[in-house]
């Protein structure tokens, strides 16, 4: 227990004591003997009887004093002895764990209990450090709380732990600096109380608690959970949702019911709907809530109500809401804004109507072409053969002009079926609404003022400039004829912006969705008389008008012009304050190409023509034409035909001139066997269609051009001629 050197003292030094005692009486003896000697013999004597005595009786004295304190002494000793056995048998006796140790940490003393812990006997604990008996970072911590406590002289407690074979023991431990008699700081005596149990049992608690306020905020999260899906589906759901009492005033109504109306939930509650919608809706949607409350059965409703300046469409359920009895007490209902669905079906209407008429209009000018090919080259050649002061001249030239009339007349027909001749290219719009408005201020009345509003640095779109030229002119004249003979403004813009998937109000009109992108627009508005919707609903039918005389195909033409181009068209109107024509084109991604160069003129080569055509007018006019300009021909009625003269007479064919829509063997079909047997022959391909479609039909093939019928002769001729220079 108390190793050699402990600063607890031994019964052996009792002893000193009776040592220290003799010498402090000797110094007073030897004084006294020194006055002895000094004095005279007689004197000497007496004081030598007295100085006996006195030494005697000091002797005596001293003995007596020094066996009484050695009896003293040893009774301390033995109390001592006793005080140490009942302290050691506390401290042995003691369950919790005692120690001493110096302040270099090595250990002085220490009970079974501090063994037990270590799994060691004391004796092998004494003299060690912590270092020695525990892991690394439980000893470092242990020697840190020692210093603190030398360091503050004063007791600290502390909470630590301690790993023996797996297992981990809490312990709360008091330390206490031991001074010496000088009050200096010697040793730490610690005393270690087990706290496992403790610990395990508030680990347990708190495991527990944290458990249930685990399972709490769980609980809580899922209500909340369900309370916020229940708000979003209810707050976020497009469709309006409300409930009703039975005087038909909002007892609830989500955040799309409020907003379909430009109000807040809260305006809505406790309203009827005579406060919020036109008499003649609110009066509608009354019967409907009271058809649903005195059957009591479930019904859906198409509503068309008039908000703000703007007609919507619903597609309402309503049922019948009750208690806990089964007894109706108000009406819940859903409500679906089905505006753009009803538009959609609108435009698919609309396009059905404009497919059926655009396909009609097309079948009739490429018939219709096909004639004016051969009156316009018959007429023509007849008028070259007449001499110049012939009086037929004249007649010739009116019938000329009446089937070049006939014949734009047709353009425009292919122009409202989407099928015109479109020679498709990057192209800059501002620069063609400059060019137009130029012209048309002298061509519109002087009381209309046109302004332009272009945006600049604008990218260029894919388009036929003549195609746009057109579009610019009939938006620009039906919005002047709009103002009348009154002041009045019309402006053009451009500008870009991005189309987005759900704008199904841009292509409405034209009946084919807008891939998403960039676009250009084109806006025409004016501040002229406006139209109805009933006027509205027909302005691209062909040949409707709101005038005493006019052709009737600009509009018409202008929405086929658009939809060939793959683009979208607006039109808001209103009657009193004006039109807006808004026109959408998709940005190019191509480069605008140079100026082309003029080119060399070379005499043409003299070879044959094959002439692939299934009118007989066509294929006589055309040979005419050559004739008068000393062209060999070879005319075939369809493709086999052709494919026939090409097999027998291939060696004279430098050019073949090859219709596109031919019955049986078709124009594409007839083409792909040509390039087998002729490969290095140019074919021109002509058509009543446009050379858009022509060029997708022919999409990767080698063409040396394209013919829009009708065509002049002359046109006919330099065409045939420029193929015929290619080497």
């Amino acid at each position: 227990m108390t190793p050699a050197g402990s600063p607890i003292a031994s019964p052996r030094s009792f002893p000193l004591i009776t040592l220290l005692t003799l010498a402090l009486l000797l110094p007073i003896v030897i004084g006294i003997w020194a006055s002895v000697a000094t004095r005279p013999a007689a004197e000497a004597w007496l004081v030598g009887d007295w100085l006996g005595l006195g030494l005697f009786a000091l002797i005596g004295s001293g003995v007596g004093l020094g066996v009484a304190l050695v009896r003293r002494l040893h009774r301390d000793a033995l109390s001592l002895r006793e005080e140490q056995h009942l302290l050691r048998t506390v401290i042995e006796g003691a369950s919790d764990p005692v120690f001493l140790k110096d302040i270099s940490g090595r250990y002085l003393l220490a009970n079974s209990a501090f063994g037990r812990v270590l799994g060691r006997p004391v004796e092998d604990v004494l003299g060690r450090e912590d270092i020695e008996l525990f892991p690394a970072d439980v000893a470092r911590e242990y020697k840190e709380t020692d210093q603190q406590v030398i360091a503050a002289g004063e007791p600290r407690t502390f909470e630590s732990t301690t790993r023996r074979e797996g297992d981990v023991w809490y312990f709360l431990t008091s330390k206490t600096p031991f001074r010496d008699s000088a009050g200096r700081v010697q040793a730490v005596i610690g005393i270690a109380r087990d706290i496992t149990a403790r610990k395990q049992a508030e680990d347990a608690l708190r495991r527990t608690r944290d458990e249930l306020e685990q399972a709490v905020r769980e609980r809580t999260v899922a209500l909340a959970s369900a309370n916020a899906i229940l708000k979003a589906v209810f707050d976020g759901t497009p469709d309006a949702i409300y409930v009703k009492d039975l005087e038909r005033r909002y007892l609830l109504a989500n955040a799309a019911a409020a907003r379909a109306i430009g109000k807040t939930p809260e305006d809505l509650l406790g309203r009827s709907d005579s406060e919020l919608f036109a008499p003649e809706d609110a009066r509608a949607i009354d019967e409907q809530d009271r058809a649903v409350m005195d059957t009591g059965e479930g019904r859906t409703f198409e509503q068309q109500l008039q908000i703000g300046e703007g007609t919507r469409y619903y597609l309402s359920t309503k049922g019948p809401y009750r208690d806990s009895t089964g007894r109706v007490i108000g009406l819940l209902g859903i409500s679906r804004d089905i505006t753009e669905r009803k538009r959609e079906e609108e435009a698919l209407r609309q396009s059905q109507k404009l497919e059926s008429l655009g396909l009609l209009a097309g079948g009739i000018a490429h018939d219709f072409n096909n004639l004016l090919v051969a009156l316009l080259g018959q007429s023509s050649l007849a008028q070259g053969k007449l001499p110049p002061d012939h009086p037929a001249r004249e007649n010739l030239g009116k019938a000329i002009r009446a089937a070049e009339r006939a014949a734009d007349l047709t353009r425009q027909m292919l122009d409202y079926s989407g099928r015109g001749h479109f020679q498709v290219q990057p192209v800059h719009l501002n620069g063609v609404v400059e060019e137009n408005l130029h012209l048309l201020r002298v061509a519109v009345p002087k009381q209309v003022r046109l302004v332009s509003e272009l945006a600049p640095d604008l990218p260029a779109v894919e388009a036929d400039v003549g195609q746009i030229q057109q579009v610019v002119m009939n938006l620009i004249t039906n919005a002047a004829e709009a103002i009348g003979d009154r002041e009045g403004t019309v402006v053009v813009g451009t500008g870009t912006r991005p189309v987005r998937a759900d704008e199904a109000i841009l292509w409405r009109h034209t009946g084919e969705p807008l891939p998403p992108g960039p676009y250009v627009w084109l806006e025409v508005r004016d501040d002229g008389r406006g139209m109805d919707q009933a006027t509205l609903a027909r302005i691209f039918d062909p040949f409707f008008t709101t005038k005493f005389t006019g052709r009737g195909l600009g509009l018409a033409a202008v929405l086929g012009i658009v939809r060939g181009h793959k683009g979208g068209l607006s039109v808001e109107s209103e009657v009193g304050r004006g039109t807006v024509f808004r026109l959408l084109l998709p940005v190019s991604t191509r480069v605008p190409p140079p100026p082309p160069l003029p080119e060399p003129q070379e005499a043409p080569r003299r070879g044959t023509v094959l002439v692939i055509d299934d009118e007989d007018v066509v294929r006589e006019a055309i040979a005419d034409a050559f004739d008068s300009r000393g062209i060999c021909c070879l005319l075939a009625r369809n493709g086999d035909q052709g494919l026939l003269l090409c097999r027998d007479r291939g060696r004279e064919i430098s050019l073949v001139l090859l219709d596109l829509s031919m019955p049986g063997r078709s124009g594409e079909d007839t083409f792909r066997e040509l390039r087998k047997l002729l490969p290095e022959v140019p074919v021109l391909l002509s058509s009543g269609y446009g050379e858009e479609q022509a060029k997708t039909r022919f999409a990767g093939e080698d063409l040396a051009g394209f013919l829009q019928k009708p065509y002049q002769v002359k046109t006919l001729l330099a065409e045939v001629e420029r193929c015929m220079k290619q080497p």
